[in-house]
C-alpha cells in the first residue's frame, strides 16, 4: 500500500527491492539511514494510531494524506517524527447492495545484471597470468550462477467487495487475496484480508456509531541471506551437481555463516518461512452536542502473533554435522488503544474559531513469546514440526534466542486553538 503515494507527494521518498517479503522504505523527511525502518513515518489507519500497514489492500483505501507540517502532526508527539500518513478504508455504503470484483496480474524480472565471466574465460584470464585452478574448484563447468537462483516472478491480486445499507445503516465487507512470487526461486509471499464493517446512524443523525474488523494472514518464504552473495562469488568453474546427482560444495570452504556455499543448494537444503496473524478491531462514536461542537471516542484493539519457522535438512553447509536443525519461534504482540476528544467550529461574522481538546492512552505489550531449537533427526519430512523429536546430545544447545517481553505506555493530553478572520 505504500507504493501508492509514490509520485503524489513532493520530497517523499519510496525504495522497494525486488524481495516481496522486504517492505517499501518510506521517507518523509530527513536524511536517509542504513537502518531498517529508522525513518518509517507514522500510520493513522481509520482514525487508529499506529495500526499495521499490512491490514490494507490497496483496492480498500479510499484517500491518503501526508502530515508535514509541525501543527498537524503535534497531537502524535514525538511518533510523528518522521511525518504521519493518515489512510481512511472503504467504509460501509449506502443504498442497494452492492457487488464488485477487481484483480490484476504482474511479473517482476531483474533489469540490470552484474556481467559475470563465464567458466571459460576465468580459465583463459588465469592461464594468461600463468595461474590455474585445482581439480575441486574446476571440473570443466560453464555455471551463471545467476541464472541457477533467479526467475521472473510472477504475481496476482484479488480483490471482492459488497457493501450497501439504508436510511440510518450501512454494510460494508471485503475479501483480498495477494500471491507474490520472488525473483529469488522459492522466495515469496501469500496475503489474504478479511474485512466488515458496519455504521449505525441515530437521532437524526446526531450520534453515528461504527465498528471496524480486520484480519490479515500473511506466509512468508524467505531465503538464506548467504544465497545473494555466493550468486556473484561462486567459482563459474563448478557444476551446480556431482555426477551422483548431490549437489557440488567444497568443504574445505563452508565454514562459518558467511562461507562460500553452492547458491542452489542453499535454497533447497534451508528452509525459511514466517507467518504473520494479524487481527484489528476497532469501533468508534460521534455525538453531536451543539451546533459546532461534536464528541469523538474510538477504541480499539490489534493482535499480532508471529510465527518464525527455520529448517536445515542434513546436507546443508550452514549446520554441517547436526544431522538436521530445527528452529521455532511463536511471539505476539498487542495494542490498545482510546482517544477521546471535542471538536469546536464555529463562525462569527468575519470570525473563525476552532478548538481540539482531547485525551489519548496506548498500552503496547510486546514480545510475548518463546524460541526453542532441536537437531539430530530421524528424517527430514517432517522439517520444523515436532521438535520434540530431535535426538540432541549432552553438548546440545538450545537456541532460546533473544526474545524478551516489554510493555510501553503512552498516556498524553492535546489541545489545540486556531483563530482566523475572514480566512487569514
Amino acid at each position: 500500500p505504500g507504493q501508492l503515494l509514490q509520485g503524489k507527494v513532493a520530497g517523499l521518498n519510496i525504495t522497494r527491492s525486488g524481495n516481496p517479503n522486504d517492505k517499501p522504505a518510506v521517507i518523509l523527511r530527513g536524511p536517509s539511514s542504513f537502518r531498517e525502518g529508522a525513518q518509517e513515518p507514522f500510520y493513522v489507519i481509520d482514525g487508529v494510531p499506529g495500526a499495521s500497514i499490512d491490514l490494507v489492500a490497496p483496492d480498500d483505501i479510499v484517500s491518503m494524506e501526508v502530515l508535514k507540517d509541525a501543527s498537524s502532526t503535534a497531537i502524535y508527539g514525538s511518533r510523528a517524527a518522521n511525518g504521519v500518513i493518515m489512510i481512511v478504508t472503504r467504509n460501509a455504503g449506502k443504498g442497494q447492495g452492492k457487488l464488485s470484483y477487481s484483480a490484476y496480474a504482474a511479473s517482476e524480472s531483474i533489469s540490470n545484471t552484474i556481467q559475470m565471466a563465464t567458466g571459460d574465460q576465468l580459465r583463459t584470464y588465469l592461464k594468461d597470468n600463468g595461474k590455474v585452478l585445482d581439480k575441486i574448484s574446476d571440473n570443466g563447468s560453464n555455471t551463471n550462477w545467476l541464472d541457477e537462483v533467479t526467475r521472473t516472478g510472477f504475481s496476482h491480486n484479488h480483490n471482492l467487495n459488497f457493501n450497501g445499507g439504508g436510511e440510518n445503516s450501512s454494510y460494508g465487507a471485503s475479501l483480498n487475496y495477494l500471491d507474490n512470487q520472488g525473483i529469488i526461486k522459492t522466495s515469496g509471499l501469500e496475503r489474504f484480508i478479511a474485512r466488515a464493517n458496519m455504521e449505525q446512524r441515530l437521532f437524526d443523525n446526531r450520534l453515528k456509531l461504527n465498528i471496524n474488523l480486520t484480519n490479515s494472514n500473511t506466509t512468508n518464504d524467505r531465503i538464506a541471506t548467504q544465497v545473494y552473495n555466493n550468486m556473484f562469488t561462486y567459482l563459474p568453474t563448478v557444476g551446480v551437481y556431482n555426477a551422483d546427482g548431490t549437489f557440488y560444495e567444497d568443504p574445505t570452504r563452508t565454514t562459518g555463516t558467511g562461507g562460500y556455499y553452492n547458491p542452489v543448494a542453499l535454497l533447497e537444503n534451508n528452509t525459511y518461512q514466517g507467518k504473520t496473524n494479524l487481527y484489528l478491531i476497532n469501533g468508534s462514536a460521534k455525538v453531536n452536542i451543539l451546533n459546532g461542537l461534536d464528541f469523538n471516542a474510538m477504541v480499539s484493539m490489534q493482535s499480532e502473533q508471529v510465527n518464525e519457522n527455520l529448517y536445515n535438512n542434513r546436507y546443508s553447509m550452514l549446520k554441517q554435522g547436526f544431522n538436521g536443525y530445527a528452529e521455532r519461534s511463536s511471539v505476539k504482540n498487542t495494542q490498545k488503544v482510546f482517544e477521546g476528544y471535542f471538536n469546536y467550529d464555529k463562525n462569527f461574522g468575519g470570525h473563525g474559531l476552532k478548538l481540539l481538546a482531547g485525551y489519548s492512552w496506548q498500552e503496547n505489550r510486546n514480545g510475548d513469546g518463546f524460541q526453542t531449537s532441536g537437531q539430530n533427526f530421524v528424517s527430514d519430512d517432517l522439517l520444523w514440526n515436532n521438535i520434540g523429536l530431535s535426538n540432541g546430545n549432552g553438548s546440545t544447545v538450545v537456541n532460546y534466542g533473544s526474545i524478551y517481553i516489554s510493555t510501553l505506555r503512552l498516556i498524553s493530553f492535546y489541545g489545540r486553538a486556531i483563530y482566523d478572520y475572514k480566512g487569514k
